[in-house]
């Protein structure tokens, strides 16, 4: 509370947390509606080494718990440090606006055998939203772009957990899980390079 009463108060803070928070909220809707395009097409399922290996599993319940406990757990983090919340939101717009653009461009279907009632996941509607994984690149993501350690480990923990599940729930390839990381990887590392300098947003503005 301390800090959000310190950063209420710089002016700059509040435009580029307004800014970034826009940005965001855009970014995901832009990505949403590529998702949608693609389950329009309808595309065809392919085979995959890895899965055609794997066994079956309906994991909606675990994977909608998971999926909610891991945000709430890092939202609670994330708002006792909100110095961070304009870097990491813009971040986040990159992330969405990226898979976007991504999505847009493999015109597949979802592996045959989908397991997961996504009638369950309001947050996740689409099926042909493959590549790359969001579940498995979003957390790794984060990881990458954390200082805390712990919720750096925990982000990679969730990262592989998703990344199996998304596998043997068969919403996602093989290939839209292992991209994710390398993906999510050079995205980090070149949005801690260019993107303060490019914009004018800072890392900590208690800093």
């Amino acid at each position: 509370m301390k800090n959000w009463i310190l950063l209420i108060h710089n002016k700059k803070f509040v435009w580029h947390l307004v800014i970034s928070m826009l940005s965001c909220l855009l970014a995901f809707q832009f990505s949403n509606k590529q998702s949608y395009a693609m389950d329009k097409l309808n595309g065809p399922s392919l085979s995959d080494l890895i899965l055609d290996h794997l066994p079956y599993y309906n994991g909606s319940e675990f994977f909608a718990i998971l999926g909610i406990f891991t945000w709430f757990i890092l939202l609670l983090y994330y708002l006792t440090i909100p110095q961070q919340l304009p870097f990491l939101l813009t971040s986040f717009a990159i992330f969405f606006s990226v898979r976007a653009c991504f999505i847009s461009l493999t015109h597949m279907g979802p592996p045959a055998g989908l397991a997961l009632d996504q009638a369950i996941l309001s947050f996740n509607m689409y099926q042909s939203d493959l590549f790359f994984s969001g579940h498995t690149g979003a957390p790794f993501f984060l990881a990458c772009l954390s200082k805390n350690k712990w919720i750096k480990y925990f982000c990679i923990g969730v990262s592989l957990l998703m990344g199996f599940s998304v596998l043997l729930f068969r919403l996602h390839y093989s290939i839209d899980v292992f991209a994710a990381f390398f993906i999510s990887h050079s995205l980090a590392v070149l949005i801690q390079k260019y993107l303060s300098k490019l914009s004018g947003l800072k890392i900590d503005y208690l800093v």
